[in-house]
């Protein structure tokens, strides 16, 4: 059977690469197996860019959650302005 075994990658843009990070570190190690230990490298590298920028995305979407609850509320009638404003003076002194 021709392709698929890493769910067509190649034809993916940043974003569903991303989601498939999993598929590098095994694109990785064949490519170590075919003795193309240098593009293994810049796949490796590609792998970790993903990853730390998850983590960071993971914590400032983190941080910024009670934010966009706000925002969110405000825009649907649920919350003032005054919560929004609460929220955001929250944020910017550091807590939730």
């Amino acid at each position: 059977m021709s392709g698929g075994s890493y769910n067509y990658l190649y034809c993916k843009d940043p974003e569903e690469i991303f989601a498939k990070a999993s598929y590098l570190d095994d694109m990785t190690e064949t490519l170590i197996k075919l003795g193309y230990l240098d593009v293994a490298r810049d796949m490796t590298r590609l792998s970790e860019y993903i990853k730390s920028a998850y983590n960071r995305i993971s914590v400032l979407s983190e941080n910024l959650k009670p934010i966009m609850k706000a925002v969110e509320y405000y825009e649907d009638c649920d919350y003032s302005e005054e919560n929004v404003k609460a929220a955001v003076e929250r944020y910017r002194n550091g807590g939730a």
